[in-house]
């Protein structure tokens, strides 16, 4: 997957959709993992990787939001 050589450019939505399809794959992977092992709270490693996947999403909605066709360019 191809990245702007400027990061300042606005990103369009068939760049930020991949990014969006890879964080939410790995949402779903976690959830997988975490089912089949033994009970107990995550651990500081885990809580940080889920928070950052969980961000990632948000801002790329956010973004895909904006990217979209109509959108308000405020």
């Amino acid at each position: 997957m191809p990245i702007p050589a400027d990061s300042r450019q606005p990103m369009d939505a068939e760049t930020l959709l991949p990014l969006r399809d890879r964080t939410r794959e790995g949402l779903r992977r976690i959830r997988r993992l975490r089912k089949y092992q033994p009970r107990g709270s995550f651990t500081p490693t885990e809580i940080a990787a889920v928070d950052a996947l969980l961000e990632i999403d948000r801002a790329l909605g956010e973004l895909l939001a904006n990217a979209r066709p109509g959108a308000d360019a405020a």
